[in-house]
C-alpha cells in the first residue's frame, strides 16, 4: 500500500526502491562528509590524464606554439552532464595558470554562452595565480554556437584553430554527443599533437581510445575539482559517491541472485 501511493503521488518515474535509494543515499553522504576526513578517507588516488597536462603544455612551450582546449557542449542545464562543469572549470584555472608561467598561449572552445562566461572568469584566476595578469587573453577563449546535427560548428571551428595557429597539443576536457568529437581528435592525431582527451557521456569517451595519448572516464572527469583543488569536503563527497555507488551495485547483484532463484518477482 505505501509503494502504491508513493506512486501515486510522484508520478511513474518514482517508485518505492527508488525512494529508498534516495534516502540511503542523503544518509550515506552525510556520514561521509564526517567521517571520511577523520580517517583519511577523503584522500584520492592519483588521475595520470591530469597529471599529464603539464606535459603537453610543456611540449607547447618548448616549440613556442599554443595548446586548444575543448569543452565542447557541456552545458550546466544538462542533469546528465551538468555535474561535471565545477570540475572541468578547475581545470581550466589549472591549466591556464600552468601556460602563463611558461607563456604559451591556450585557446578555450565550448557551445555554450553560460560556460563561455565562466571559463573567462577561471582562465582570469588561473592568469592571476601564475602571476601574470597581463596574459589574460579574453578573446582566446571563444564561444562557437552547437548548431545542428549534434554540435558540429563547435567541431569545425576548434578544427579551424588547430589548423590556423599551428596547435601542438590537444585537451578534449568536456561533453561532445553522436561521435563529434572525432574529427577534432583525428586533426590532432594527423598533426602529431599530444592528446589528452576526457568525455563526459561515457558511450562517447571510448572515441578518444583510438586517437589519444590518454583517456579519462566520466568518474575520474567528475572527481578533477576534488583532486586539484585538493578541498578536503570535496574529497569526502567522492567518497560518499563512491559508497552510493557500490551500495547500487550490489543491490542490483542481489536482486539478480534473487530473481533467478524464484525468491524476488
Amino acid at each position: 500500500m505505501l509503494e502504491l501511493l508513493i506512486q501515486q503521488n510522484v508520478g511513474p518515474f518514482m517508485n518505492f526502491n527508488a525512494l529508498v535509494f534516495i534516502i540511503a543515499s542523503i544518509i550515506v553522504m552525510v556520514i561521509a562528509a564526517y567521517v571520511a576526513p577523520k580517517y583519511g578517507l577523503h584522500e584520492m588516488r592519483s588521475i595520470p590524464q591530469v597529471d599529464a597536462i603539464p606535459e603537453a603544455i610543456n611540449v607547447c612551450a618548448e616549440k613556442g606554439l599554443p595548446l586548444v582546449h575543448t569543452i565542447g557542449q557541456q552545458s550546466p542545464d544538462n542533469t546528465s552532464i551538468g555535474r561535471d562543469v565545477p570540475a572541468t572549470q578547475e581545470v581550466v584555472k589549472w591549466m591556464a595558470q600552468r601556460c602563463d608561467e611558461l607563456g604559451v598561449r591556450h585557446f578555450h572552445t565550448m557551445s555554450d554562452p553560460t560556460i563561455q562566461i565562466m571559463t573567462m572568469d577561471y582562465a582570469r584566476q588561473g592568469s592571476i595565480l601564475a602571476g601574470h595578469p597581463e596574459r589574460y587573453r579574453p578573446e582566446d577563449i571563444v564561444y562557437l554556437s552547437a548548431g545542428t546535427g549534434g554540435g558540429y560548428s563547435v567541431v569545425l571551428g576548434t578544427i579551424g584553430i588547430q589548423e590556423r595557429y599551428n596547435c601542438q597539443a590537444l585537451i578534449v576536457w568536456g561533453n561532445f554527443s553522436f561521435a563529434t568529437e572525432v574529427p577534432i581528435l583525428e586533426t590532432a592525431s594527423r598533426r602529431g599533437n599530444y592528446i589528452i582527451s576526457g568525455n563526459s557521456w561515457t558511450t562517447e569517451g571510448i572515441m578518444g581510445a583510438f586517437f589519444t595519448d590518454l583517456v579519462a572516464i566520466m568518474e575520474e572527469m567528475t572527481a578533477t575539482g576534488a583532486y586539484l583543488s585538493k578541498d578536503v569536503k570535496q574529497g569526502a563527497n567522492q567518497f560518499g559517491e563512491d559508497l552510493c555507488k557500490f551500495g547500487y551495485i550490489a543491490y542490483m547483484l542481489i536482486i539478480m541472485v534473487m530473481a533467478y532463484a524464484g525468491v524476488y518477482r
